[in-house]
């Protein structure tokens, strides 16, 4: 199996990050795990763990998305008013920094910081600053969540979900991030990609949250460097696991 062959530990230690490593370092075929998955997510929840996540299998001839193609669904999010503003500000976090859909759901409102001049959203080790030109809108949606006034009065979640005390459900933002042209997954490998042309895999890892393995692919796909970094963290996140 291939956990305990690279990492020397079984199923009931399995993280996000080793599902993530798993599908983004092997063939299409990888992504049958999903039935494992969903059959070990009440395991993983009944001992205190994060639920885990596995994308659905993409078909092979699915065409890759091009850059113009990601830029066009940024305007998309800005501009298209009649889609509700926390779908566009979740397809933002995904278009601008590919936060996985299910860890978009998770965030708070502890997650995102207004300072005099600035608003800084953390996703990883270290908060990443909000472009100011999309800062109002960041800033209105905290201030303007759904379901404040009825299920989820009071609630720290950045996207509320329609029962009391939960976020909203990944596969729900899925379906309506379809409204603004959005496929989750082409989009985040999309702007991995398009990351891993411009910044250094470091600066990825604390700012991104993604685990140094899953960058490492990106930037190889992408033409970038820093590969040496990121196989160092590997042994890292192996140590960690254990």
């Amino acid at each position: 199996m291939w956990l305990r062959d690279t990492y020397d530990v079984g199923p009931a230690a399995l993280q996000q990050a080793h599902v993530d490593e798993y599908l983004s370092s092997g063939t299409s075929t990888r992504r049958h795990i999903r039935n494992f998955v969903r059959w070990l997510n009440p395991e993983q929840q009944r001992h205190g763990a994060n639920r885990l996540d596995a994308p659905r299998r993409a078909a092979q001839s699915e065409p890759q998305l091009t850059q113009s193609q990601r830029i066009q669904l940024v305007v998309n999010c800005l501009t298209l008013e009649q889609v509700t503003l926390s779908t566009r500000i979740a397809g933002l976090l995904l278009l601008l920094w590919a936060h996985p859909l299910n860890k978009i759901v998770a965030l708070t409102t502890a997650d995102v910081t207004l300072e005099p001049d600035a608003m800084h959203i953390r996703l990883g080790k270290i908060p990443t600053l909000v472009p100011e030109a999309i800062a109002p809108m960041f800033w209105t949606h905290v201030r303007n969540r759904a379901n404040q006034q009825t299920t989820n009065t009071g609630t720290d979640w950045l996207f509320p979900g329609t029962r009391a005390g939960h976020h909203l459900h990944e596969s729900t933002l899925s379906e309506r991030l379809l409204v603004l042209g959005i496929d989750g997954q082409r989009a985040r490998n999309a702007t991995l990609r398009d990351l891993g042309r411009e910044l250094d895999p470091k600066s990825l890892i604390n700012t991104l949250g993604y685990a140094p393995a899953i960058i490492a692919a990106h930037v190889a796909r992408a033409g970038g460097s820093g590969s040496d970094y990121v196989t160092l963290r590997r042994r890292e996140l192996g140590d960690q696991a254990r």
